[in-house]
């Protein structure tokens, strides 16, 4: 979908790249790049294989496109909005609940939400959206922040 959804978007046209990381097989791989190619957009898509650390890839990349369901891809979209990343997601799960519409991120139910989710970023200023989505991870996820509400939560329970 994600390919997909780059093509219909037109950002490959203005000189938008996708850089798609994570590990895929030979055969999945070999499928991406007939995708891509077959979309027109070969030349704007990039794959990076997997990534120990994310960290330079968040910090440089203007937005976050989550289109998996999986549990791991809200600790990953929480890790982009630390780096200041704008994050487009799927709304479904713990995606909805951990953030706001329009706030922190940019929320899709399907393919054409997602396409206009990827316009709406590309044609938008996103940097009160880029310090607001900073902001709430740290103050909401830091190790500090999280830790003390874990510790107050442990104080409750063992009060009962």
């Amino acid at each position: 979908m994600a390919i997909r959804t780059f093509s219909l978007s037109g950002l490959a046209k203005e000189g938008y790249k996708f850089i798609l990381a994570g590990k895929v097989t030979n055969n999945c791989r070999k499928c991406y790049d007939r995708l891509a190619h077959g979309l027109g957009v070969q030349g704007s898509v990039e794959f990076v294989g997997f990534c120990h650390d994310v960290k330079p890839w968040m910090e440089r990349e203007q937005l976050f496109l989550c289109v998996l369901k999986a549990k791991d891809w809200d600790t990953l979209q929480l890790e982009s909005m630390f780096y200041g990343c704008p994050v487009i997601a799927c709304k479904s799960g713990g995606t909805k609940e951990l953030l706001k519409d329009g706030k922190t991120r940019l929320l899709f139910t399907d393919e054409n939400g997602c396409v206009k989710a990827m316009q709406v970023a590309a044609k938008t200023d996103m940097q009160t959206m880029i310090l607001t989505v900073q902001k709430y991870a740290v103050d909401n996820f830091s190790e500090e922040k999280y830790g003390v509400h874990i510790i107050n939560l442990y104080k409750e329970i063992l009060k009962h």
